[in-house]
């Protein structure tokens, strides 16, 4: 599964696909709701937009190891 992640400044749009392309779910997350959504997902790759700045800059890390955050 490919998951792309489109940040925004308080919510966040997540779409996912299967390994042939097809949907799987498209959900508009709070900032809240993005870590326990992505933690329960299977492993899968993640893509998000490469500039970040402020509190977003720091959601891989979170993503990466939910405790910490």
């Amino acid at each position: 599964m490919l998951v792309g992640i489109d940040l925004a400044k308080n919510s966040f749009h997540v779409d996912g696909v299967d390994a042939e392309g097809q949907p799987v779910f498209s959900q508009q997350l709070s900032r809240a709701r993005l870590s326990p959504f992505v933690v329960n997902l299977p492993a899968c790759m993640v893509a998000m937009e490469a500039c970040m700045t402020g509190t977003a800059a720091c959601l891989p890390e979170k993503l990466a190891c939910p405790s910490a955050g």
